[in-house]
């Protein structure tokens, strides 16, 4: 004789209704956690970038990019503001003929050559604040979900 048993469930709709929010309060949660990231890296890099006439450090944006599921935050200097490339472009000899580059936020962020033949150290401003946040995030990240 086969030994049976029988299992009620009570409260399932409430259990699947629990369920259908967790997604969207995570990605709330994550989305917020991503923009106080981006905010963090773009307030340190503001501190670190240096200033000449300031337009660099003025060029600076927050870009939220949020299509339901799919989101994400960009800390932009100097080449695209509010969508559009504002860009001055710079023309320079290379053994290939020559090459175009926009902007200037990368040449004071990785340094170059002058015009003149002289080094231009770098200067880094945004590497430096986004590593420091990502660490950051991605600490608070595995802390959520552990």
């Amino acid at each position: 004789m086969a030994v049976g048993f029988t299992t009620t469930f009570t409260g399932a709709a409430d259990i699947l209704k629990r369920l259908d929010m967790f997604p969207d309060e995570v990605t709330a949660l994550m989305k917020s956690q991503y923009s106080d990231a981006a905010r963090g890296t773009y307030d340190e890099s503001q501190s670190n970038v240096p200033v000449d006439t300031g337009d660099l450090k003025g060029s600076a944006s927050i870009t939220v990019n949020d299509q339901g599921n799919k989101w994400y935050y960009e800390v932009n200097y100097g080449d695209v503001t509010g969508g559009s490339d504002t860009s001055k472009s710079y023309t320079y000899s290379v053994p290939e003929g020559s090459a175009v580059a926009r902007g200037y936020a990368w040449f004071t962020e990785l340094g170059h050559v002058s015009r003149a033949g002289n080094p231009v150290p770098a200067t880094p401003y945004l590497g430096p604040a986004f590593y420091s946040h990502a660490e950051k995030l991605l600490a608070t990240l595995a802390q959520m979900f552990s």
